[in-house]
């Protein structure tokens, strides 16, 4: 519910808002399998998951000015190189 997610962001921060807001996305299932340990979140189903991941793609589509979308499906050193690259343009504008 994106309405509770914005309200409890709200709470947690105020009106605080960050610049720069870096979204790494992967599909659900390419998620769960990079997954390390598995709690009551990870076992919960796909649909579940996949609602939260359409979420945060909705949010980042309303925000694109702040919030930017990576694939998480990349080599690392791309997404390393990503995230660098949208830093470094960032704190070059508050110069």
């Amino acid at each position: 519910d994106l309405k509770l997610i914005r309200e409890l962001n709200g709470a947690a921060i105020g009106r605080l808002v960050p610049d720069l807001t870096i979204l790494l996305d992967v599909p659900v299932k390419t998620g769960i399998l990079r997954c390390r340990r598995t709690d009551r979140f990870e076992k919960r189903k796909l649909a579940y998951h996949q609602k939260v991941r359409n979420g945060y793609l909705k949010i980042c589509r309303q925000n694109t000015q702040r919030i930017k979308l990576i694939s998480g499906l990349d080599k690392i050193a791309d997404i390393q190189a990503g995230i660098r690259k949208l830093v470094d343009a960032k704190l070059g504008k508050r110069k």
